[in-house]
């Protein structure tokens, strides 16, 4: 803001080295350098060096930028392709240091060249295994952000390295989520806004331009509209083709905090090919954002009185938002409503850890959650085709996962139920499948739900089975409507951690 003394403000391009959390085996490491906003401080690129450290040793070192290149466009990003070698297993860190010629001064930087943040070295897992996953499983990523959502306190990564990141994080498709209060801005100025919206049509093109059939890409809106009472709550419109509108909480209008649409007007204007999850619906919101922004959670008639698909409770952060919307979605099922399971990581570019203005002027902030790709949406389908992720979702194919994956089958077609309707008693094959990176499989539980009750109760439950392949065969009987589902918990000795996996029902009539 002008006349505020700012700590963070420098006169350069903002510059961060990023890189995947995690790499499939096999795969070189895609090592991204972005700068941003070189069209307003033009530089000069020179020397970058990567030096790749285990355990606080030094095992490896390259110069992989070695001559000085001008920068003058607002994105200008570049990958360098870091070959594993042997020595390069488990977790490593990458010192990714930089020179830059700003006014005709040189400043060497480490990692970024934000002021006040840590310049740590990247974390990267390098996997001997492949993301656990069964045939017909495809793993993605449901809420992220691209470089189209930019404001005054984030931005995202830029779609075309990004599809690089995912393949090599063992990902098969991602959904660009970018918030409608940043898709309809001027490209040059993201406190006007533009009517003709060319930041949202310049989207949609880019993403036709880069889908291919290794990492599906689907062109998505994050619109902000208002729930029953009136406050502002974010929808994930997947698949959308028209521009939504939704600025209640863009803060580029001061005190102008209602949004231009409902959860029902957004969800009646939306085509059979567009799909509509709520996000974070039950994310704890602070008093800050409630006073200035007008945000508020999502009711039991918002999901009641509208066409919603899926909810995405798990939003990169293990927080009191995931308990609440876990307990949320099971009274749904109990109720009899189907709503299908998904989860993401709201990450903004992130593929290695948060960075995110903190304090205004003063902080930048840094975590290691909400990372790109680290809580994945599994969908069973035929392939990873756009048509084929959609109708999983809606259809309730799904399982989400931050490590082993499961599936429930019948006993001789070992085809996914997940999703479907089977009339009278069944007998199911329930199995799951982990890997060394995230622990022998710790817990196995089957709940059963019954239509109208208050609480699931446990069909089955196995603990301490410490293999890394889990399976078991069970009758359903069907004296009135039901569902089971299955969660499986792993735990991984070497990083002290448990991961999950939680499957959407299978209904019994």
């Amino acid at each position: 803001f002008k006349y505020f003394f700012s700590l963070l403000k420098k006169s350069e391009p903002e510059i961060i080295a990023d890189a995947p959390y995690r790499i499939e085996p096999g795969v070189d490491i895609p090592l991204l350098l972005l700068i941003k906003d070189a069209h307003h401080y033009p530089c000069t690129l020179g020397i970058v060096t990567v030096k790749v450290m285990k355990q606080g040793k030094l095992i490896h070192s390259e110069c992989v930028h070695n001559k000085e290149e001008a920068i003058t466009q607002k994105w200008w990003w570049r990958i360098y392709s870091i070959k594993v070698t042997k020595e390069m297993s488990g977790e490593i860190e990458l010192d990714v240091e930089f020179t830059i010629e700003y006014n005709q001064k040189k400043r060497s930087y480490h990692n970024d060249n934000y002021r006040t943040s840590s310049h740590a070295p990247l974390k990267v897992f390098i996997s001997r295994e492949p993301l656990p996953s069964y045939k017909s499983l495809y793993l993605g990523e449901i809420h992220s952000h691209s470089n189209y959502t930019e404001d005054q306190v984030e931005f995202g990564a830029p779609i075309e390295p990004t599809v690089e990141l995912a393949k090599a994080l063992g990902l098969s498709f991602f959904a660009v989520t970018d918030h409608s209060y940043d898709l309809d801005d001027h490209p040059d100025n993201y406190l006007v806004n533009h009517p003709e919206t060319p930041k949202w049509v310049d989207f949609q093109k880019e993403v036709i331009k880069l889908q291919n059939s290794s990492v599906t890409i689907i062109p998505s809106e994050e619109v902000t509209c208002r729930n029953n009472e009136g406050r502002n709550v974010h929808l994930l419109v997947l698949n959308n083709k028209t521009f939504l509108p939704g600025s209640g909480d863009s803060a580029e209008r001061w005190l102008r905090t209602q949004s231009e649409l409902s959860i029902s007007e957004v969800t009646a204007q939306v085509g059979t090919e567009t799909i509509s999850i709520a996000a974070h619906p039950l994310e704890p919101v602070s008093i800050l954002q409630r006073m200035l922004l007008r945000r508020g959670n999502w009711t039991n008639d918002d999901f009641e009185k509208n066409q919603i698909s899926g909810i995405q409770f798990i939003n990169g952060i293990l927080n009191d938002g995931i308990k609440r919307g876990y307990g949320f979605w099971v009274d749904t099922l109990l109720s009899g409503k189907r709503i299908t399971i998904v989860a993401g990581n709201d990450a903004h570019g992130n593929f290695n850890r948060f960075r995110q203005l903190s304090i205004p002027f003063l902080k930048i902030g840094e975590r290691n959650n909400q990372i790109f790709g680290e809580f994945r949406t599994g969908i069973y389908a035929p392939d990873n085709s756009p048509k084929s992720i959609l109708e999983s979702i809606r259809s309730g194919k799904t399982i989400a996962t931050n490590g082993p994956v499961a599936d429930i089958t019948g006993i001789n077609n070992h085809t996914s139920l997940l999703g479907s309707e089977i009339k009278g008693d069944f007998r199911i094959h329930c199995q799951t499948l982990s890997s060394q990176e995230f622990g022998t499989i710790n817990k196995v539980i089957l709940y059963e739900g019954l239509i109208g009750n208050r609480y699931e109760h446990i069909l089955y439950k196995q603990k301490n089975i410490g293999t890394y392949s889990f399976y078991f065969d069970l009758s359903v009987s069907v004296i009135q409507p039901k569902y089971v589902r299955l969660e499986v918990y792993t735990e991984n000795t070497d990083d002290k951690k448990t991961y999950f996996c939680i499957t959407n029902p299978v209904w019994f009539t």
